[in-house]
């Protein structure tokens, strides 16, 4: 940003217009700061979700396995049950990738 410095004819104008820049310059490295902490947040955070995922899905699959040989009874509804948590869980993982 430009200052206009014809106008400045005291030193106290000229601590004004200092204290105005450092206030400016503070305020801009806060947001930077802020800004730099929050990719990193979503980056690491992209990350984990990637990984929790990969294991739900893998537990799915493990899931779908042992499904196909149970024979019925409250085991398999158990299972059953578990397998429609794990879709639910991969249904939220995906959610929460898509929007970071």
């Amino acid at each position: 940003m430009a200052y206009l410095v014809n106008g400045i004819t005291q030193v106290a104008d000229c601590d004004v217009l200092l204290t105005w820049a450092q206030k400016e310059k503070a305020e801009l490295s806060f947001k930077k700061l802020s800004e730099d902490r929050l990719t990193t947040k979503f980056e690491t955070s992209a990350v984990e979700i990637q990984a929790i995922l990969q294991g739900v899905l893998a537990e799915l699959s493990a899931i779908d396995t042992v499904i196909a040989v149970l024979p019925e009874g409250p085991t398999k509804v158990s299972e059953l049950k578990r397998k429609v948590k794990l879709e639910y869980k991969k249904f939220l993982l995906e959610n929460r990738k898509e929007s970071y």
